[in-house]
């Protein structure tokens, strides 16, 4: 796609679509000179984005093996809810 009204409508699609994130973004689309076609889409998150992203999230692992390393706690941890995701799709489908 490289019409610029087609591209600047979809990119208001999108807007409307992801309202919860569209907020966090600042969006560009940046015209060819002397033509109808668009050069390029770019964004950029904004300084709140940045910020809640830093500070957002964690987890807070307690252990009672203590001959196990943290990094292998987390890795069986991940590990497991993978698989329960997987047993999650596939009830769906059945």
């Amino acid at each position: 796609m490289k019409d610029l009204v087609k591209v600047q409508r979809k990119v208001g699609r999108l807007r409307e679509q992801y309202k919860m994130v569209w907020c966090h973004y600042n969006v560009l689309v940046i015209p060819i000179e002397n033509s109808t076609d668009a050069l390029e889409v770019s964004y950029t998150a904004k300084l709140l984005h940045r910020n809640r992203t830093d500070t957002s999230g964690g987890y807070i692992f307690r252990r009672s093996h203590v001959g196990r390393s943290i990094e292998s706690v987390v890795m069986q941890y991940h590990k497991l809810n993978d698989i329960e995701q997987t047993f999650r799709a596939l009830k769906k489908l059945i």
